[in-house]
């Protein structure tokens, strides 16, 4: 009967598989994730950029509906000559309805953005304040000039032809004279302005 052969294995195929297998190192879970981080991130921004644009909107409503009260506000005091009750005014007026549209919103944000804003239109605003109450003095101070000089001229027209008369007439344009240059002193005039106004006033003396 013939023999078989035996052999030896001479080799560890399960240890050695083993330890090939040991120097696989893939972690599936990070790699998912490093996946997803892109996604993530687009995702967090659009959330960022539409909240930074709601808020931005509700903040420019709220001023939008201020800015109309402080216009109110201000055309009110167009012909308050006095700059600094202007001013006031203004701010008594304006300060509780600030108040009362900061008291509606909750989000932080938006308050900051509102009170940021609130600022810089308040700035404005005042200076818009300074200007019309100038030009209310202005123009008030013109018409009490016109009717001092108009005053000059009916004395001069009724007063007779004496001595005395012709005195008081003399009187009566140099006075004119005085509050001609003394409102172009007080509101700078140019002197070309001021020699107009002079001859104006002499030929009107000249005609009564």
């Amino acid at each position: 009967m013939p023999t078989i052969p035996t052999f030896t294995a001479k080799g560890r195929p399960t240890t050695e598989v083993g330890s090939i297998r040991s120097n696989i190192k893939i972690d599936p879970t990070k790699s998912m994730a490093a996946a997803l981080a892109p996604i993530g991130k687009a995702a967090q921004d659009f959330y960022i950029k539409k909240r930074n644009i709601e808020e931005k909107l509700i903040a420019d409503k709220a001023l939008l509906e201020l800015k109309s009260d402080a216009d109110k506000i201000i055309y009110s005091q167009k012909d308050n000559i006095s700059e600094e009750d202007s001013i006031n005014n203004y701010k008594k007026k304006i300060n509780p309805l600030i108040e009362e549209k900061l008291s509606l919103v909750n989000n932080r944000r938006v308050k900051q953005l509102i009170k940021s804003n609130i600022d810089l239109d308040n700035s404005e605003n005042i200076y818009k304040l300074k200007i019309n109450s100038y030009e209310a003095l202005e123009k008030d101070s013109l018409i009490n000039v016109n009717n001092k000089i108009s005053s000059m001229l009916s004395k001069y027209a009724s007063t007779n032809n004496t001595a005395a008369g012709f005195a008081l007439k003399a009187r009566y344009r140099n006075q004119t004279e005085t509050i001609i240059k003394n409102y172009a002193r007080d509101f700078s005039l140019p002197d070309n302005v001021l020699q107009n106004h002079l001859k104006a006033a002499k030929a009107n003396f000249l005609i009564s």
